[in-house]
């Protein structure tokens, strides 16, 4: 199984050494962005636990069980809706308490960030006492957000995102085109399950509306301002943050292209023609401040602001970014 991870050589190492000498740390926090290979990681982990082997066999009782998901001593805790809840805890240490007939124990914990206080501190009982043979792994994208005592009680291994040459090699090495391998690896910042959605039909839907956005407010035809803002204000909170960030990305080759020309360094290199014309059109100081301006958004939404009011202010905010240059060109003629 550790064969399926891309990258993160350095902990696969590290863990593998640890299974060698039998120093595993009964509890660990794999941190890292979402699709990073922190749940692959953990499950390859979890079968070596369970084998006994530092490489899963795949074939004894232990691992067939766990390919079944029928495994007596496998425990995987998912958010209830949104948290974690101290109930599901309960279960765990309930589960725990039992004690095992034969072998390890293991749990992955995944979005563990999302524990309520309570599941917390319930948690934390057990990895004060743990029993033997238990092992924890917890999963999380915010390991600042567990309770500072559980993340005492844990060592805490970092995935950072794979470069960008990396996982477009592994998409095609797996028969995925080069072109479309490096566009996805590019734009998935280096998170691997995000690359494989990209690849995926339609899975460059958003990225294509966020261009479109930009066009509109490029172009500002008649009629182009509050269509748009009523077609993305009926959209889900995640989906205009998602779309908001591909446009941070837009606006970042558009400022390749007016500063360097280069085509090497864009990542939306399929859009190459549509970024060209847009870069002609904006004035050389508006990308960055553009980019300011969606953030900026980004955050508001993600603090629970009015969308309609937000999304309404930043296409206003870049619709004059977008004129200025002619404003400029007006003014120059009139002083003449």
């Amino acid at each position: 199984m550790w064969e399926s991870i891309i990258g993160h050589h350095h902990i696969i190492t590290m863990l593998q050494g640890m299974l060698t000498k039998g120093s595993l740390p009964h509890a660990l926090i794999l941190a890292g962005p979402a699709g990073v290979g922190k749940g692959l990681t953990a499950h390859a982990l979890a079968a070596a636990i369970l084998c006994g082997r530092t490489h899963p066999c795949g074939s004894c009782p232990n691992c067939t069980a766990l390919a079944r998901q029928s495994h007596a001593g496998f425990f995987r805790i998912l958010p209830d809706g949104n948290v974690i809840k101290i109930d599901q805890i309960r279960a765990l240490q309930h589960e725990a308490g039992l004690g095992a007939a034969t072998g390890s124990r293991v749990c992955i914990m995944e979005d563990a960030e999302k524990m309520t206080l309570q599941a917390a501190n319930s948690l934390l009982k057990l990895l004060e006492e743990p029993p033997d043979g238990f092992y924890f792994i917890l999963l999380t994208s915010s390991p600042h957000a567990l309770l500072g005592t559980v993340r005492s009680r844990c060592v805490t291994l970092k995935f950072l995102p794979l470069t960008a040459d990396i996982l477009a090699q592994a998409l095609a090495d797996n028969g995925h085109d080069e072109d479309h391998s490096m566009l996805a690896a590019r734009l998935s910042g280096g998170r691997l399950g995000k690359a494989l959605g990209l690849l995926e039909p339609n899975g460059l839907a958003r990225r294509d509306e966020a261009l479109q956005i930009i066009c509109a407010v490029t172009q500002q035809q008649s009629n182009w301002f509050f269509p748009l803002v009523s077609r993305l204000d009926k959209r889900p909170a995640g989906e205009i943050q998602e779309l908001l960030r591909y446009m941070t990305v837009m606006f970042r080759d558009i400022m390749i292209l007016q500063t360097t020309g280069s085509q090497a360094l864009l990542y939306n290199t399929d859009c190459l023609d549509e970024l060209q014309r847009t870069a002609g059109l904006w004035p050389h100081n508006a990308p960055p401040a553009a980019v300011r301006s969606v953030r900026a958004a980004d955050r508001a939404l993600a603090a629970n602001a009015n969308s309609r009011l937000t999304l309404e202010g930043l296409l206003i905010a870049l619709a004059d970014m977008a004129k200025e240059e002619n404003r400029d060109a007006n003014r120059r003629r009139n002083t003449l």
